[in-house]
C-alpha cells in the first residue's frame, strides 16, 4: 500500500480497505470534546485565522455506540495477525471501545494512561477534579511483543509532556508520544493507520519514522491541512538529499 489521505466519514471509507493490509492501528476518535483552536501556526501553510475550520468554532461530536461497534469489527478485520491498536479515548466513551475491541476479537488489552505536565481547564468550575491525563486502550490482534519492552519508558503510565500549544488543532497528541508508540509496534515501511486523522500528527509522525501512513478525515479543511502537512515534510526529507 502506499502514503494516502482521504476525505470522508472513517466508518464507510474503512470498508475500501482490504483484508489484514495495516501494521498498526493508531487512532484518536472524538469523544465530545469542545475546541476553539485560534492558532497562528494556520497561517504558515495558508490558513489565515478569520477563514479558520468551521468546526472548530463550536464542536461537539462523538461517535455512537452503533459506530464504535461498526468500526472496531472493521479494525479488527484489516488489521494484519500478530498486530497492535492504540485507541485514545474520553473516560466516559471507554467502556464503550473496550466491549467493542474485545467483541471484534481483539486480546490482551491493557489501559495505557498519559500522563501530562498540564491539567485541562476545568469547565465544571470545581465539579471534578482537574484532568492532567488521558486513556489510550492498547490491545492485541494475536499476540505481538512491544519492540523495546525492555525500555524503562514500557510502563502503563507514559509520561510525556504536552504540547505548549496545539499548533493545527485542539486535541493533538505530543509528537513525541506518538513516535514512541510507534516505534513499539511496527517496523519501517509498516502501514500505519489513522481513520480520524484531525490535522495529521499521527501521519506525519509515522512518515518521519518511515512507515506508510493511511488517514481518513471528515472535515474538508483539516484534509487540506494534511495534505499541506505532508506535502512539506516530502519536500523537507527531499531537500536532505541535495
Amino acid at each position: 500500500m502506499k502514503e494516502e489521505v482521504m476525505l470522508g466519514d472513517a466508518c464507510q471509507l474503512i470498508k475500501n480497505i482490504p483484508d489484514e493490509s495495516i501494521n498498526l492501528i493508531l487512532t484518536d476518535p472524538p469523544y465530545s470534546v469542545d475546541m476553539n483552536n485560534k492558532h497562528k501556526e494556520l497561517e504558515k501553510i495558508g490558513k489565515p485565522r478569520e477563514k479558520q475550520v468551521k468546526r472548530d468554532e463550536s464542536f461537539k461530536d462523538e461517535l455512537t455506540n452503533e459506530q464504535i461497534k461498526s468500526i472496531a469489527q472493521d479494525f479488527y478485520r484489516v488489521l494484519k495477525n500478530n498486530s497492535h491498536i492504540y485507541v485514545f479515548s474520553g473516560d466516559k466513551q471507554l467502556h464503550l471501545w473496550i466491549e467493542a475491541l474485545i467483541n471484534a476479537g481483539f486480546k490482551n488489552y491493557q489501559i495505557l494512561v498519559w500522563k501530562k505536565n498540564k491539567s485541562s481547564f476545568d469547565l465544571s468550575m470545581g465539579g471534578y477534579y482537574k484532568q492532567n491525563n488521558e486513556l489510550i486502550i492498547y490491545a492485541h490482534k494475536g499476540f505481538k511483543k512491544l519492540n523495546h519492552h525492555r525500555n524503562p519508558l514500557s510502563r502503563s503510565v507514559l509520561v510525556f509532556d504536552t504540547n505548549n500549544q496545539n499548533r493545527f488543532h485542539s486535541c493533538e497528541k505530543n509528537l513525541s508520544l506518538l513516535y514512541f508508540l510507534i516505534k513499539q509496534s511496527s517496523e519501517e515501511g509498516d502501514v500505519i493507520l489513522d481513520p480520524f486523522a484531525g490535522s495529521g500528527n499521527h501521519l506525519i509522525a509515522a512518515k518521519r519514522l518511515n512507515r506508510v501512513p493511511i488517514g481518513f478525515e471528515i472535515s474538508e479543511q483539516y484534509y487540506d491541512i494534511i495534505l499541506k502537512r505532508l506535502s512539506f515534510e516530502e519536500k523537507q526529507k527531499e531537500l536532505k538529499f541535495l
